[in-house]
């Protein structure tokens, strides 16, 4: 007897036929299962909180919400969602605003099947991952970073330190504060502290900084 699948996907996709594709594509593998597929951001919250699944796939291009926006309605509760974000090849602004929305995986539309199998995997788990050539784009933004904000980190206290790795993780407050021991409000006060010391102003920033320091890896 065959074991039943193990993850429990839903796909958003901006239109039939790719979200057909997309879903076939992973129904084949024997340890998924695509609960649904979608094309409307609202559809994709609405069947997120009815279906519970263990991973969704999100184009960059979907109607009425996009990723951001999805993952921010959902990250609401205590926990984040695990999404996987499929990102054009050379839209920037859609890889910074992923990061700054707490997307677990992040991989280009152009990825091999192997790197959307793995990343759909590992999303799955709730480990951020992201593939070679989204942290090509990452890493080239290091250039936006001094070596005097690296050096700043020498400053921080090792709280603002555990709430740099935290967040640079895309966790929320209220988990940040769950881990620490600590309020939600006081984790928020710690990471505009740390923020300030470091120069940084968005959470594609902290992101970035954490990743060239080895706090969190790509």
């Amino acid at each position: 007897m065959n074991a039943a699948p193990s993850i429990r996907v839903v796909v958003g996709e901006r239109n039939t036929i790719s979200a057909e594709a997309l879903g076939s594509l992973l129904g084949r593998e024997p340890d998924l299962e695509v609960i649904g597929t979608y094309t409307n951001g609202l559809q994709l919250v609405e069947a997120f909180r009815q279906l519970q699944p263990d991973v969704m796939t999100l184009d960059s291009h979907l109607a009425e919400f996009e990723p951001a926006t999805i993952i921010r309605q959902l990250s609401d509760g205590e926990e984040r969602p695990n999404c996987l974000v499929l990102l054009d090849d050379e839209q920037d602004e859609q890889l910074g605003a992923a990061i700054q929305s707490g997307a677990t995986g992040l991989v280009t539309r152009n990825a091999s099947p192997e790197e959307l199998l793995h990343g759909v995997r590992t999303t799955a788990t709730g480990q951020r991952n992201m593939t070679s050539t989204v942290q090509q784009r990452v890493i080239a933004g290091f250039a936006g970073i001094s070596e005097d904000t690296t050096d700043a980190l020498t400053g921080l206290t090792d709280r603002e330190r555990n709430v740099l790795k935290l967040a640079a993780d895309g966790q929320s407050f209220s988990t940040i504060g769950q881990t620490l021991g600590i309020s939600a409000r006081t984790a928020e006060t710690h990471r505009s502290n740390l923020a300030r010391k470091l120069g940084l102003s968005s959470q594609t920033q902290i992101v970035r900084f954490a990743i060239r320091n080895g706090i969190i890896k790509a």
